[in-house]
């Protein structure tokens, strides 16, 4: 079983650390106050400092969800679960998705790529599992993990109450 939560989570994860990295590229950090300008023999700026993994890297490419692509998913995934889990007699933020529903959800998802951003599916499908797959990538290393599954209202019985049954 898969828990939604833990899967869009997946999702808004990849999404934000494209997010940064692009802005971090897009934006390079203005000199420092009374440094001579680049050219007018000022020191080449020291090399970045090791901030972690390159998650443009790690994320980014042709063979994995775009930002867009991410941000789509993301829009429908509430709605794509409940259609699949429709049957479920729980609420929605407690359900969780049997073996056969994530791939459901999955193709759904890819299906809405198709639609919103006109990739094809050939390539959507490849691309989510991708994408699931570097994340899973920076867990293995440590460098990400998955949350912690929500509280439920479920209580455990205290097993101090359980008694042999009377002979």
């Amino acid at each position: 079983m898969v828990l939604p939560s833990t899967l869009k989570y997946v999702f808004e994860f990849a999404y934000q650390a494209l997010t940064e990295s692009q802005e971090a590229v897009a934006a390079p950090p203005p000199p420092a106050e009374g440094a001579p300008a680049e050219g007018d023999g000022a020191a080449p700026p020291p090399p970045p400092k090791d901030t972690g993994p390159n998650m443009e890297e790690i994320f980014g490419g042709d063979e994995r969800l775009s930002v867009e692509q991410l941000a789509a998913i993301i829009e429908a995934f509430d709605g794509i679960v409940e259609k699949i889990s429709e049957s479920h007699p729980e609420p929605l933020e407690q359900r969780a998705l049997l073996f056969w529903e994530f791939f459901e959800v999955l193709m759904e998802a890819c299906r809405g790529l198709v639609d919103t951003q006109g990739l094809p599916l050939d390539q959507a499908v490849p691309a989510f599992v991708k994408t699931q797959m570097a994340f899973m990538g920076l867990v293995d290393l440590g460098k990400a993990s998955l949350p912690a599954p929500p509280a439920t209202d479920f209580e455990e019985d205290d097993d101090d109450d359980i008694q042999p049954p009377a002979e």
